[in-house]
């Protein structure tokens, strides 16, 4: 038969299914229609992708960081095995911030990355800044609606429910502070970045819980936004959180 584990080396596929979805989606947002117009053509050469695309686009991935579509239900859990012995672990498989066992918050921290990281992309978030109508799209409205979709969401039921949301929390938290260090990211950038931070540490301020783990987490943050609000450049030397595997397709060098 096959190994148990062989599980793990296809688990990603699964589990990151919707995975070019979500960049299709991120494409809408801050983005444009360009084409190789020449004069007289009649060709547009630039469209901005119109508002109500981009906030729909933008309604899908925010769906994607909540707890049940973070979730992998224990019966899965029970097959993601570490590989046997005498034999090498896959790229394919997630890596596990808990050694050789499987680990649900390290997976469900990677796909927080795929949805949040290239959303708050230097480039994106510059044009976000650029003069729009009215109803567009802001980088204002986009880091408001990440965090409130995650730091303002309702308390979870259940602990795991909850961890899940504290990694859709703390992914935001981190890409934001990562955002507003980048030596490349623009002063309009870096204002609204420090303006809806600033806003933040005073609510985590005042927040605070009878859960173990749900007060760690937020002492944590508190005092990493005040740290990174006096000196942003400390973010530098944060170590790189864990990527996704490759996927699609499988083998591939």
């Amino acid at each position: 038969g096959e190994w148990v584990y062989a599980l793990q080396q296809r688990f990603n596929l699964a589990y990151l299914y919707h995975r070019f979805g979500i960049q299709a989606a991120q494409q809408f947002v801050g983005g444009q229609y360009q084409s190789n117009a020449v004069a007289g053509d009649g060709q547009a050469p630039v469209a901005w992708v119109p508002a109500a695309k981009q906030k729909e686009a933008l309604d899908l991935l925010i769906a994607a960081l909540s707890p049940e579509n973070l979730d992998v239900p224990d019966r899965i859990l029970a097959a993601l095995v570490p590989p046997p012995s005498g034999t090498r672990e896959s790229r394919e498989q997630f890596a596990s911030e808990a050694g050789e066992a499987f680990s649900l918050w390290t997976a469900a921290r990677s796909l927080v990355g795929l949805i949040v990281e290239p959303l708050l992309e230097s480039g994106r978030a510059a044009r976000l800044t650029l003069p729009a109508h009215r109803e567009a799209l802001t980088l204002d409205g986009l880091t408001g609606r990440l965090i409130g979709a995650t730091w303002g969401a309702p308390s979870e039921a259940s602990a795991r429910k909850a961890a899940l949301r504290r990694i859709a929390q703390r992914g935001v938290l981190d890409a934001l502070m990562d955002l507003g260090a980048r030596p490349d990211a623009a002063a309009e950038v870096r204002a609204v970045v420090f303006s809806r931070l600033t806003r933040l540490k005073t609510e985590l301020r005042g927040r605070h819980s009878l859960d173990p783990a749900t007060e760690a987490h937020l002492r944590l943050a508190e005092g990493d936004l005040t740290e990174f609000l006096e000196k942003p450049e400390v973010r530098k030397t944060r170590p790189a959180r864990p990527q996704a595997p490759p996927g699609r397709p499988i083998g591939a060098n």
